[in-house]
């Protein structure tokens, strides 16, 4: 006998049936739901006023909180940035982990993980 497992989605504003997952970012925060197609049509449609006069930017990667919220006004941590100011490179990250680990005067490195601001700066200062 077989078993057949059927998901099914609930709009989240009037619990029918949704047609699927809607994503949008608002300063700075990712969000999610699930939407039938007259409510995923009339959210564009409100929207469509501030994307027309928007300017287009990178995708904001969704965040996931550890259960803690920064004080009210005060800003995230900025991403690590290279010497073009950009944010790293998943590459960029490679080289600085991989020269970091054979200096020992940094200590462990670990495989993983977030990169400290002191191996990012030293490895600037020799590159």
């Amino acid at each position: 006998m077989a078993t057949q497992t059927r998901v099914v989605l609930t709009d989240d504003l009037n619990g029918g049936e949704a047609e699927g997952t809607v994503q949008f970012g608002l300063d700075g925060q990712g969000y999610e739901m699930e939407l039938d197609a007259a409510n995923s049509a009339a959210l564009r449609a409100s929207l469509r006023p501030y994307i027309d006069a928007g300017r287009r930017v990178a995708a904001i990667p969704a965040q996931r909180r550890r259960g803690t919220r920064s004080a009210p006004g005060r800003a995230a941590v900025p991403a690590a940035r290279f010497a073009t100011g950009q944010p790293l490179t998943d590459d960029e990250r490679a080289k600085i982990r991989e020269w970091a680990k054979t200096q020992p005067q940094l200590g462990k490195i670990a495989d993983r993980g977030r990169l400290s601001a002191t191996v990012i700066a030293e490895y600037r200062k020799v590159h």
